[in-house]
């Protein structure tokens, strides 16, 4: 890999004695620029989002739980995605940011940096290896979610922990984020297909199969 992308880099460039290219092509530095430029901008963004999904807020001002539901899946989900993402490109970019490096440098302190760089380099993706592997797994521990719409507009979403078990009842606060209904779930998704419907102005009923709980209508 490494004397691939110093390849890259080369383009069309001559070696000298020493073995450090003399020269590159216009379009072979701005392919390559581009290239940084682009997984910078890329990897950064991957590690600012994984920071900020996991700094979401669990819980409301009232102590309710919050979950957070972004096309079709959690924000634990999402969580999980961007952080494997991120184990993946960082090494990309650190290999390019190191080839970078290292044809800048010439004579002894080209081979120390090679060895020194490409070592940490090494030891840095098998971390981030496991780290994307664990961050998988996170992702695959989501279970399923399923919304249920009444003919009135209202809608409930049941969680289903990814052994099956219903994780709860969730209320929907804003188009992204659900609070947990208070109480156990006596609800079974496996019993039959689920409806929502208002029972008076004030309670919903939310009906899976053979079984039902009944809701406030009031969110608060």
């Amino acid at each position: 890999m490494p004397c691939d992308l110093i390849r890259l880099m080369g383009g069309d460039a001559t070696v000298g004695d020493s073995g450090r290219p003399e020269s590159m092509s216009r379009s072979a530095t701005m392919l390559w620029r581009t290239y940084i430029a682009v997984f910078v901008v890329v990897t950064a963004a991957s590690w600012v989002i994984a920071v900020w999904l996991s700094r979401l807020p669990r819980a409301d001002g009232s102590g309710r739980s919050v979950l957070y539901f972004y096309w079709n899946h959690t924000s634990n989900f999402w969580f999980g995605v961007v952080l494997a993402a991120s184990a993946v490109l960082s090494p990309v970019l650190a290999a390019g940011l190191l080839v970078q490096i290292v044809w800048h440098v010439h004579g002894g302190w080209r081979v120390l940096t090679m060895v020194v760089g490409w070592g940490g380099w090494l030891c840095g993706t098998a971390y981030l290896a496991v780290l994307a592997f664990l961050a998988v797994m996170l992702g695959g521990l989501e279970g399923s979610q399923t919304i249920v719409r009444g003919s009135d507009g209202s809608r409930v979403l049941i969680a289903l922990a990814y052994d099956g078990d219903v994780g709860g009842v969730w209320r929907p606060a804003t188009s992204f984020t659900y609070l947990e209904e208070p109480g156990v779930a006596t609800v079974d998704p496996w019993s039959g297909p689920c409806r929502l419907d208002r029972v008076m102005q004030s309670q919903l009923k939310l009906t899976c199969g053979s079984t039902s709980q009944l809701m406030s209508a009031d969110l608060r």
